[in-house]
């Protein structure tokens, strides 16, 4: 992320090569990143990143993530001022109902203190 007092800083990884956030990843004016990064294995899992906690593997954390679902949340991500991540998750595939020949579910994370 840029900041005007850090500059250009790279927040890290989830264990793997690379964290990306593009056109799929998003910013809160608290400075929260939202993205998606790389696993040592190398699936691709969401990340959130805070200043007080530094990046967290958003799909680690989710109670009962449908396993269809794992490695897939990473679509149109977004976070609010009060860390609310939502966005898109699929692959294409499934029996889920389709968008453009894409397969894509909704979801919404919620923190606990």
């Amino acid at each position: 992320r840029f900041t005007d007092g850090a500059g250009l800083e790279g927040l890290g990884t989830l264990g793997g090569s690379s964290s990306y956030c593009d056109s799929n990843g998003a910013l809160n004016s608290d400075g929260d990143v939202v993205g998606y990064s790389n696993t040592s294995d190398g699936s691709f899992h969401v990340f959130l990143y805070t200043d007080a906690h530094g990046m967290a593997d958003l799909e680690a954390s989710v109670v009962n993530l449908p396993a269809d679902l794992s490695g897939q949340i990473r679509n149109s991500l977004q976070v609010n001022d009060a860390g609310v991540v939502c966005g898109g998750a699929g692959d294409g595939s499934g029996d889920q109902p389709s968008l453009l020949g894409r397969t894509y579910e909704a979801f919404l994370l919620t923190p606990t203190p």
